[in-house]
């Protein structure tokens, strides 16, 4: 039984540590762009509370299959002043990040 009770209290302890992804809702894109790595760069004028890395810029990492939408996103922002609707899920090095999940996503809101 005690093994029982151990097991039980581990699994609440994991299900409770589950990374949750930070969302920021109306925010403006403030400078959008890539290095020459190919890591994209997003800053708004509000801060990603993303544990580990609240700052008010995301990086996603170079490779990643939605680098080019979400730059058009960014820069479709830009230009027409509309707000955006973003989450994160992770740091990469300093910065909020994208994985490739669906619990991460960068869109213009109406």
């Amino acid at each position: 039984m005690k093994y029982v009770f151990i097991i039980f209290v581990s699994m609440l302890f994991t299900v409770g540590l589950k990374a949750k992804a930070a969302t920021v809702d109306d925010a403006k894109v403030v400078y959008a762009g890539t290095y020459g790595s190919g890591r994209l760069f997003v800053a708004l004028n509000k801060t990603i509370l993303e544990p580990g890395c609240n700052l008010s810029r995301f990086d996603v990492p170079a490779g990643h299959d939605q680098i080019k939408t979400w730059l058009s996103v960014a820069m479709a922002a830009t230009a027409s002043g509309k707000s955006v609707k973003v989450s994160t899920n992770g740091c990469l090095g300093p910065f909020p990040t994208m994985d490739n999940t669906d619990n991460t996503y960068f869109y213009i809101k109406q």
